[in-house]
């Protein structure tokens, strides 16, 4: 297990310290200023050692089996980007009952194009075929994106599978850095992700391509379709 931690100042540093010590199988890096999700994700690519990589958000709750359901679903159809069920929001229920409810009822069940970019699994050969997340985005926010972008150019599918459930709280992270620094680099990023997958104006106005505004607009949609 890789956890890269990003410059945090709540108490994590020493946690992970402590936990690195207790167990060998476990690696925490800390940098000295938040990287964003980008470099931080593929510090971490370039580390593991391993055929398949999970990258997983802070702000998430997983579930027993969780990762064994979603690499018996990438070795049965062939996935080398695919991901898990989701309910998003406040941790406002059962998890234990309700995963066990869930996955019963969902595990012979996919949602094709769609992806969880909170936890994300990929066989380490697709980076080989598109390339790491680009860096060009700063803090977090469209890198996933950008990455699906590349995806469909080169047809590799994806998808999500509903034998494997977890919660995720939702942007905690990204709404910290909102409140305390406002979201100019949010705006940054999006221009940077229309100048890429779309065109400017002449006046530098932002005009995507009619496809790419839609694509973008389905990929938003699809994150939350098991909601």
């Amino acid at each position: 297990m890789i956890i890269i931690d990003n410059n945090s100042s709540d108490g994590t540093r020493p946690y992970l310290k402590k936990l690195s010590k207790q167990y060998s199988n476990l690696k925490a890096v800390f940098n000295r200023s938040n990287l964003g999700c980008a470099k931080a994700w593929n510090m971490s690519i370039k580390m593991a050692r391993t055929e398949y990589i999970a990258l997983l958000n802070n702000d998430i709750i997983v579930t027993p089996s969780w990762l064994e359901k979603l690499l018996e679903f990438s070795i049965e159809k062939k996935y080398l980007f695919f991901g898990p069920a989701y309910k998003e929001g406040d941790l406002n229920y059962d998890i234990n009952k309700m995963y066990k409810t869930f996955t019963e009822k969902n595990k012979n069940k996919e949602r094709k194009n769609t992806y969880t970019g909170f936890a994300m699994c990929f066989h380490k050969s697709l980076f080989e075929k598109v390339g790491l997340f680009s860096e060009k985005y700063s803090k977090g926010t469209y890198e996933d994106f950008d990455l699906i972008m590349r995806l469909k150019k080169n047809n590799i599918g994806f998808s999500t599978t509903g034998s494997a459930f977890i919660h995720h709280f939702k942007s905690k992270t990204q709404d910290l850095i909102r409140r305390t620094e406002g979201n100019d680099y949010e705006i940054k990023n999006r221009e940077t992700f229309f100048k890429k997958w779309g065109r400017i104006s002449g006046k530098g106005i932002i005009r995507p391509r009619n496809k790419v505004h839609r694509e973008y607009i389905k990929l938003k949609n699809r994150m939350n379709i098991w909601s």
